[in-house]
């Protein structure tokens, strides 16, 4: 199609013999001047391509940052809870252990005229001694079901949001806390007490249903609306976390199980009802996504710098502190958590590493020290005690005899992580993405890199098979649920046909076929294969009898163009927050940064509380001066209105550099610090990126990509971040 470029006046400055594939149309700006400009300039956003047909050049090809907030994968949105209209229901599909512990949060609505169930199992309705669930029934309330009993929770008027958490703890009692209340359900009176969680007809447990042996036995008919159902093993494992999700594909609604990676949909009929978008609060530390994957921090605990070593100090095994041991050193507490398996590596072969662990970090409260490596060892395990929240590591690296020097120390490359083996060393401090990189590529519209042998696959399966009389091609790159047609000259006096397109996925397992050379791939496609024949199925058939193999997107064959590809370029960590966004130009390899990231550790931040918000007003000095959004981890953000303000949020003064912090549940400095310092040895600390009041700029190395003449595709490769912008500038052919 032909598109035309229009200032401001809406007079026509331009355009071009060339379309654009499907994608957010953002803008188009015109470089030069004239009636006819030499160079245009398109910005795209979102997972699309630009086509360019008679383009001599590239100017250049920019990188705009896109960033999101995320705690499920991508494709699901978190609502705050779904709710049931009295025909839906979802299997759990898992069928509870006597001592397994269940938590829900729910809300009932409605009064209990009729029986109903928003949990539970239970085999027949005239076997009612096997049971488990939640419910309520006649005007009665809430009512938690468990083995031959059951006891009455909450009023039936009651419409309020509460918190279940029970466990069956022997053959004769169920323990649970209603928004933190303890209770007990007695089942000793039963002639023959049971297992309440493991009733003789095994069944999975339903959601806004009761699960009988012919299946739904109660719906929930009083639209309860359900925040979230968690199973947990005795032990304390988390076995099943169910959030109330909406698919953004098809706007299904159902539960998504963070822990199996399963989406749960409604079984029954009709549709559950949505509740809103849900807000992250800081005890479920939420994802900051980048254009190319979750923004990390270094597992790295130690800050090995010139400040934080003691050399000449020396830990006796029973906690002594000595001082004037010229060829030892010692690091300061280090925040650990108890009952947790750390493992501390370091570069060079040291001939004595201890660790020692202490409850307090003021001098006292020395617990132990752990037996130390032996010569030619580079690492040191060990596994933290019940009351241990800091360590301390000591060595001589170089012998009794040998005097340590602070150069030597800080050349090793130490590293104290939390796991058990060594991990690959990553500086203290350093923030990463654990995703692939974000690419573009150019290429011509021919998407056909493969080449064409001698041979069959197999009908049904997709396997090699010797053949004189099909002739079949490598591997070719495709995308999933995506319309390609398939192209090709014959060479021979018979036609060459097209036996079969076959559909492989990443890992090269075989999915299906179809005799068509227009075809739409099935989901979970990665790679296509094609097998031609003669119209004579039986004559023999060679490589060299087709050419000018093309493969391209859509269902019409275009002229022929050979196969080309100028090459692929990668991007850094780009972020977006609001109208700012991080630039990098892939062609010369200069980075524009306007957004800052902080992680938060709790113990070097300086932290202050006014107004019933954690602040420090240096702390986020280089912040744009100004009211702007924030991204943080664990806090929602908030304008600063003084309504309706959550009592977990981040927000930005008006007129100052101060960026807040409110966490109503903790009244206190230190137990915010503490608090932050929990999550940052957990593995899940705060960050917090935000826009910088003066961007700064940095080289990478620049990627050359090239263009030929005839039709180029510039496209981005983007799975995840809608806001991630491609900027291509090209010179017209004249």
């Amino acid at each position: 199609m032909e598109i035309k470029f229009y200032d401001k006046d809406n007079l026509v400055i331009g355009g071009g013999d060339w379309e654009l594939a499907p994608f957010k149309f953002s803008k188009i700006l015109k470089i030069g001047g004239g009636t006819s400009p030499s160079w245009i300039d398109i910005v795209l956003s979102g997972t699309g391509s630009l086509t360019l047909t008679n383009a001599i050049s590239l100017n250049y090809v920019k990188l705009f940052g896109g960033t999101e907030q995320r705690n499920l994968p991508v494709g699901y949105t978190q609502l705050e809870y779904i709710q049931s209209s009295g025909s839906q229901y979802i299997d759990t599909e898992r069928v509870p252990n006597n001592d397994d512990i269940i938590e829900q949060k729910f809300q009932k609505v409605g009064n209990s005229t009729t029986t109903c169930s928003w949990y539970g199992s239970m085999p027949s309705s005239s076997e009612i001694t096997p049971r488990i669930g939640i419910g309520s029934f006649n005007s009665q309330g809430v009512k938690l079901f468990a083995g031959t009993n059951y006891t009455g929770i909450i009023a039936d008027a009651d419409t309020n949001i509460h918190t279940l958490r029970f466990q069956a703890t022997g053959r004769e009692e169920l323990t649970y806390t209603l928004d933190g209340v303890p209770g007990v359900i007695d089942a000793s009176t039963s002639a023959t007490p049971i297992d309440m969680f493991e009733p003789a007809i095994e069944l999975t447990s339903y959601l806004f249903a009761r699960h009988g042996t012919n299946g739904v036995q109660v719906y929930d008919n009083e639209g309860t609306k359900i925040y979230y159902h968690r199973e947990y093993l005795a032990n304390g494992t988390l076995v099943l976390n169910m959030v109330p999700v909406k698919r953004n594909s098809d706007n299904a609604l159902g539960m998504y199980d963070t822990v199996s990676g399963q989406f749960f949909t409604n079984l029954g009929t009709g549709n559950f009802v949505a509740g809103n978008t849900a807000v992250p609060t800081p005890d479920k530390p939420i994802d900051i996504v980048s254009n190319n994957g979750v923004i990390k921090y270094s597992p790295n605990l130690v800050n090995m710098v010139a400040d934080n070593v003691d050399l000449g100090h020396y830990i006796s095994a029973n906690g002594v502190y000595s001082e004037s041991v010229s060829n030892f050193l010692y690091v300061p507490y280090i925040k650990v958590q108890p009952n947790t398996t750390y493992t501390l590596s370091f570069s060079d072969e040291l001939y004595y590493i201890t660790i020692s662990e202490y409850s307090a970090n003021d001098g006292t409260g020395f617990i132990q020290r752990n037996t130390g490596t032996t010569g030619g060892n580079t690492s040191l395990t060990i596994t933290t005690q019940a009351t241990t929240n800091y360590i301390r590591f000591g060595s001589n690296p170089y012998g009794n005899s040998n005097t340590v020097t602070m150069e030597q120390v800080l050349a090793i490359n130490w590293m104290l992580a939390k796991a058990d083996t060594p991990q690959t060393y990553m500086p203290y401090g350093q923030i990463y993405t654990d995703g692939t990189t974000e690419t573009v590529n150019v290429h011509t519209k021919n998407l056909f890199s493969g080449t064409v042998e001698q041979g069959g696959l197999g009908d049904g399966t997709g396997t090699e098979t010797l053949s004189s009389v099909r002739i079949r091609t490598t591997s070719v790159p495709v995308k999933p649920n995506t319309q390609y047609n398939l192209s090709w000259a014959t060479n021979s006096e018979m036609a060459v046909n097209i036996r079969n397109a076959h559909f492989y996925t990443a890992s090269n397992t075989w999915i299906s076929r179809i005799n068509a050379s227009t075809f739409t791939t099935p989901p979970n496609t990665a790679f296509v294969r094609f097998v031609w024949q003669h119209s004579d199925a039986n004559a023999d058939i060679t490589p060299s009898d087709i050419s000018n193999v093309q493969l391209e997107l859509g269902s019409t064959a275009t002229t022929y163009e050979p196969y080309f590809n100028g090459g692929q370029a990668t991007a850094e960590m780009l972020l977006k927050v609001g109208d700012y966004q991080d630039v990098q130009s892939v062609l010369d390899g200069e980075v524009t940064r306007q957004l800052g990231v902080k992680v938060l550790n709790g113990m070097e931040e300086g932290w202050a509380k006014a107004n019933n918000s954690f602040g420090n007003s240096s702390l986020f000095a280089d912040k744009k001066v100004e009211k702007s959004t924030v991204f943080c981890s664990h806090f929602q953000y908030n304008s600063g209105s003084t309504t309706n303000i959550p009592d977990m949020c981040v927000g930005c003064a008006t007129t100052s550099i101060n960026t807040y912090f409110r966490y109503d549940t903790l009244s206190t400095v230190e137990q915010f610090q503490q608090w932050l310092s929990d999550q940052y040895n957990a593995g899940t600390p705060v960050i917090v990126v935000y826009p910088l009041a003066t961007a700064t700029t940095e080289s990478v190395t620049g990627q050359p990509l090239t263009i030929q003449a005839g039709t180029n595709i510039v496209e981005i490769t983007q799975a995840s971040i809608d806001g991630l912008a491609l900027e291509v500038s090209y010179k017209q052919q004249q």
